[in-house]
């Protein structure tokens, strides 16, 4: 299933589907495959396939950390970083009035 994913997201045309790589990561991801956990973080974090979302990528970056990806580990704080400046400047926009 992690090897199905890989060939999606990396085609020889080039045109990536990265739609069905995020389903077949899933699929390895439930057994506990680490790389296919990570994949499923950047697809997160990037919104490759999948919308945008950095509660989703935390999630996935955790588990791949709790299975001994140390990339992964690093990833789940930038991600965190990330969402803690995102929320600081939406807060600091609305209360400039800039937020409908």
């Amino acid at each position: 299933m992690h090897n199905l994913a890989v060939g999606a997201s990396a085609r020889d045309d080039g045109k990536a589907d990265y739609a069905l790589a995020s389903k077949w990561y899933q699929e390895a991801a439930s057994y506990g495959l680490a790389d296919s956990q990570f994949n499923l973080g950047i697809l997160s974090e990037h919104g490759l396939g999948v919308p945008t979302n950095l509660a989703e990528a935390y999630k996935w970056f955790a588990l791949a950390a709790k299975n001994g990806d140390q990339e992964a580990a690093k990833r789940r704080e930038l991600v965190k970083l990330e969402a803690r400046s995102y929320r600081a400047c939406r807060g600091r926009r609305g209360r400039q009035g800039l937020e409908g």
